[in-house]
């Protein structure tokens, strides 16, 4: 897995004549949504460019919080959780769950040994990290 400064090196390096250069600016807010949404999450945001207090941006909002969790010889192992806010149009937590399972019921047929759940649940934070 690369790290998100390895992502942006690959961005902003230019690279021979046969290759397409892609360049990006994205502030540091951007790279986090950008990182999520390579490494394969439903839900990707970053705050406005107008937000002054990004310690405070999602606190006491109402969170959609997910989990993906694997068993494996009886033990549980939590691969990954996000949270996003609570009632972003377009998006509802079956929706988002149904895309996850699908996603994971195709990797579970290469390796059988593994079963999959997927936990939604909504929680209201003091504060959240970004």
């Amino acid at each position: 897995m690369q790290t998100l400064e390895e992502i942006r090196r690959l961005l902003f390096t230019e690279k021979t004549s046969s290759s397409v250069v892609i360049q990006i600016v994205l502030t540091p807010a951007m790279s986090i949504a950008m990182a999520g949404i390579l490494l394969g999450y439903p839900v990707a945001y970053f705050p406005s460019a107008t937000s002054s207090n990004m310690s405070r941006l999602l606190s006491r909002v109402p969170l959609d919080l997910y989990r993906c969790q694997a068993q494996w010889a009886g033990k549980e192992h939590t691969l990954f959780q996000f949270s996003c806010p609570a009632g972003l149009e377009g998006l509802s937590a079956a929706l988002i769950l149904r895309d996850l399972r699908d996603r994971f019921t195709t990797r579970q047929q290469d390796t059988p040994i593994w079963t999959f759940q997927f936990y939604h649940t909504n929680v209201v934070l003091d504060s959240v990290s970004l």
